[in-house]
C-alpha cells in the first residue's frame, strides 16, 4: 500500500489537472486501491474505458480528465484516479499473495506481469459504497486490457481476471462480491477444519475465524462467507458472547480472543 500512494503523489504532483481532483484528506476520508496486472507495456485503451465510465455513472464526458496514461473524474463527492505504471508490481508482495492463492490454478502467471494499472477510489463515503465503485471501476479496465488478474495488497488477494468480471458483474444491491474483496484463507490439520477472513477491517468489522471444526471445509467456508455478509451488507457489530446462525433456531456462540491463523484478535464462531 505505500508504494501505492508514493506512485500517486508522483503522478499527481506532476499534473496539475489531475491533482485538483485530489480531495482534501480527512479523518474521514477513506481509499480503495487495487493493481490491475499486464502481462506487456501497453498503455491504457482510453476510449473503450472512457465509454465504460460513461455507461456506468451519469456523468459527461467532458467530467473526465484522461488520456492512454492517466484517468481521473469524480461521481458526487467521490475521486477517482487511475495510472498506467510502466513497471512490474515491485518486492515480494505480489509473490506472497500467490502462495496463497486457491482461487486461480494459474496464479502464478501473475507474477510475469510487466506492468500495471493503479486504481484508487477515494472519498468520505461508507467503505462498502467504495469498495462497490472500485469493483466496477476495476471491471471496466480488466474488460478493456489484456490484463491477466488483479491484486489487492491490503488483503493479500490476488485474482484472475475472468473471476473478478463475473463476481463483479453479479454484483447487485443484495449481493456482494466478497471474494473480490476479502480474502478466506483455509486450513486443514488432524483436529479439524479452519477458515479465516482477512480484509473485514477494511469495514471496521473484526476479522472471523472457524477453527478446528468437524464439519467440511465446504460448510465452514460458506457460513464464514454468509456471516461476513451479513455483517458487511447491514453493518452489523458481531460481539463476545453472542450468537449468530443461519436460521432463527440456530444459535452458534461467537468468542473474541487472540487470533489462531491471524494476528490480533477475532471473533471465533464456534461451527
Amino acid at each position: 500500500m505505500k508504494y501505492q500512494l508514493i506512485v500517486f503523489s508522483f503522478l499527481f504532483l506532476f499534473n496539475s489537472n489531475i491533482y485538483s481532483q485530489v480531495p482534501a484528506m480527512t479523518e474521514n476520508t477513506s481509499t480503495v486501491m487495487g493493481m490491475v496486472l499486464l502481462p506487456e507495456m501497453k498503455l491504457m485503451d482510453y476510449e473503450n474505458i472512457e465509454k465504460g465510465i460513461l455507461n456506468t455513472w451519469d456523468i459527461q464526458k467532458e467530467d473526465i480528465d484522461g488520456n492512454d496514461q492517466t484517468i481521473s473524474f469524480k461521481v458526487d463527492s467521490t475521486t477517482f484516479m487511475i495510472a498506467m505504471i510502466p513497471a512490474p508490481v515491485p518486492g515480494d508482495e505480489l509473490e506472497n499473495a500467490v502462495e496463497y492463492c486457491y482461487l486461480w490454478k494459474d496464479a502464478r502467471s501473475a507474477l510475469n506481469n510487466k506492468s500495471h494499472i493503479i486504481i484508487a477510489v477515494v472519498g468520505e463515503n461508507s467503505k462498502l459504497d467504495l469498495y462497490k465503485k472500485y469493483t466496477k471501476m476495476a471491471a471496466i479496465i480488466l474488460k478493456h486490457s489484456d490484463a491477466t488478474g488483479i491484486y489487492m495488497g491490503g488483503q493479500t488477494l490476488v485474482l484472475s481476471k475472468d473471476f473478478f468480471i463475473k463476481n463483479a458483474d453479479s454484483m447487485d444491491g443484495n449481493k456482494l462480491p466478497l471474494f473480490n474483496w476479502i480474502y478466506f484463507g483455509k486450513k486443514q490439520s488432524d483436529k479439524g477444519n479452519s477458515v479465516y477472513t482477512y480484509g473485514l477491517k477494511e469495514f471496521g468489522l473484526e476479522e472471523l475465524e472457524i477453527v478446528d471444526s468437524k464439519k467440511t471445509m465446504e460448510e465452514i467456508l460458506g457460513f464464514i462467507y454468509d456471516i461476513a455478509h451479513y455483517t458487511i451488507s447491514g453493518n452489523i457489530i458481531l460481539n463476545d458472547g453472542e450468537t449468530v446462525g443461519g436460521t432463527e433456531e440456530e444459535k452458534i456462540k461467537i468468542s473474541y480472543s487472540n487470533g489462531v491463523h491471524l494476528d490480533g484478535k477475532t471473533l471465533k464462531i464456534g461451527y
